[in-house]
């Protein structure tokens, strides 16, 4: 039996060399950007950070960046405003990213707010990230006002002290673990994004916890012609089932009409997010945008969506070039969640685990 599995694993990663549900050694493919609707609530006009929800269709969260109220908007994928959402007990300093993701509660989606902006260099600070269930939505209801009570205040702070700028959250859908990716606002760190950990079993509310360094990135456009263009990282996101990392950025010059940089990760089934940042880099498609800050994947995380600061933007789609596989597969269990079908995902992560010895 055992010589009959080694010979069947053999033959499935010659047939399926995937990395973790994509090919290995091969960048995702996605479509050029369209605009599939427009922000029509001019008080929404300073968006910095977006989420897709995972359990109201066709539902999209935003925020305001700093000098704002603490507060998140609804709306769906046409852009049509459904609501405004205050956070009890929250304030919002500047608030740069927000994501959704697991919680304490394994039934709930949780919305993380990350009030991690530092324009002002301070060190040795303390910052927020605000944690609140993710409130039932419809897509097509009328604008409503409403306050999310059930708000955890979760305190950090970084080990160095220093004055770092951070406009990037991730949450882990795998473990619920928090990222905070710097922007090197003062050319400090050369161009390196730090990523920090913060992690699931620290999250205490109203306890202040420092972050854990887990790795650096150099970002840095080679395509300039004259020197290198430092870039800086302003927004990212997970995808669904945690395979693929995605991160904006915004270059040190900044030419108009020149696309911002996205950039994305593959993550290797069974190892740490960071450990994602060690394989290759992908470029994917973006769109030139005045200020554009927010990215966010859908709820499938088949594509996504980048939205600019300022009035009335446009809401603009990168939809994955082929096929995507929206169903985890039963050799996902272990990881997310399986649905019970093998898949090609499913398969890509049998061949991966038994090369890799999983």
């Amino acid at each position: 039996m055992s010589v009959r599995l080694v010979h069947i694993g053999a033959t499935i990663i010659a047939l399926f060399p995937f990395f973790n549900g994509e090919i290995k050694g091969q960048c995702p493919q996605f479509l050029s950007g369209t605009q599939v609707g427009i922000i029509n609530n001019r008080s929404l006009d300073e968006i910095s950070g977006i989420a897709a929800s995972r359990k109201n269709i066709d539902v999209f969260w935003a925020h305001n960046d700093s000098g704002s109220q603490a507060q998140v908007w609804a709306f769906n994928t046409h852009g049509t405003h459904l609501g405004i959402y205050n956070l009890t007990d929250a304030n919002n300093n500047d608030w740069e990213d927000m994501a959704i993701g697991p919680g304490p509660d394994p039934n709930k989606n949780y919305l993380y707010i990350s009030d991690m902006g530092n324009n002002d260099g301070l060190t040795n600070h303390t910052y927020s990230i605000y944690r609140v269930p993710e409130p039932k939505v419809s897509a097509r209801q009328k604008p409503i006002s409403i306050i999310l009570n059930d708000v955890n205040t979760l305190l950090v702070k970084y080990p160095d002290g220093l004055r770092h700028d951070c406009e990037t959250i991730l949450v882990d859908p795998v473990n619920s673990d928090i990222y905070l990716c710097t922007r090197d606002r003062w050319n400090d760190d050369h161009g390196i994004m730090k990523v920090y950990r913060y992690p699931a079993s620290q999250h205490t509310p109203d306890v202040a916890y420092t972050l854990q360094h887990v790795t650096d990135v150099q970002l840095m456009d080679l395509s300039a012609s004259k020197r290198p263009n430092w870039e800086m990282a302003v927004g990212g996101d997970i995808s669904l089932n945690g395979n693929l990392v995605i991160i904006r950025t915004k270059p040190k010059r900044y030419d108009k009409g020149v696309p911002q940089r996205i950039l994305l990760w593959q993550r290797r089934p069974g190892t740490n997010l960071w450990d994602a940042f060690d394989n290759p880099m992908c470029i994917v498609p973006s769109l030139w945008e005045p200020q554009g800050e927010a990215i966010c994947f859908d709820a499938n995380g088949c594509g996504y969506y980048t939205i600019s600061e300022g009035h009335c933007q446009p809401i603009y789609y990168f939809a994955r070039d082929g096929q995507c596989s929206t169903g985890l597969g039963d050799l996902d269990i272990a990881q997310a969640g399986g649905n019970g079908i093998i898949n090609m995902n499913g398969l890509g992560l049998l061949a991966d685990n038994w090369f890799w010895g999983k």
